[in-house]
């Protein structure tokens, strides 16, 4: 025989949603307005300044991406942000993870070094000069 409660699994989880509703529906400012409706003070600043010392953030890579490299060659970038699969002048290709990880512009496993700086990017090869290379618009 199965031994069933009055209180099952369903009655404890519409009655946690009905408490989280009284939560929520007390979430109101000291003047009564709602949280959704409250609006910062117009004395707030909305941009930075021009002349702030705040760190621009990097754009982000393209996913695909083309450049053309001094000396006549090309480099093509399958960017995946956590990895790059690259493809150098001598259709020679490589998939390479970020290095160090939790970061998008450098990518590297031996002995290939892949350095992303907005439309620049450089690939190296050990044994090599680097290659410096500049990204194609599409």
């Amino acid at each position: 025989m199965v031994n069933r409660s009055f209180f099952g699994a369903g009655a404890v989880c519409r009655s946690s949603a009905a408490a989280l509703l009284v939560v929520l529906a007390g979430c109101v400012s000291s003047q009564g307005d709602t949280l959704a409706a409250m609006t910062p003070p117009a004395s707030l600043p909305t941009s930075l300044p021009a002349d702030s010392d705040a760190v621009p953030v990097p754009a982000q890579q393209p996913r695909y991406a083309a450049y053309l490299c001094e000396g006549g060659g090309a480099l093509t970038v399958e960017n995946f942000q956590t990895s790059a699969l690259v493809v150098g002048p001598n259709r020679e290709s490589a998939e390479l993870p970020a290095s160090p990880s939790g970061q998008t512009r450098r990518y590297a496993a031996a002995p290939y070094v892949l350095e992303l700086d907005g439309t620049r990017a450089t690939f190296s090869r050990k044994g090599r000069r680097p290659l410096s290379c500049a990204r194609t618009e599409p």
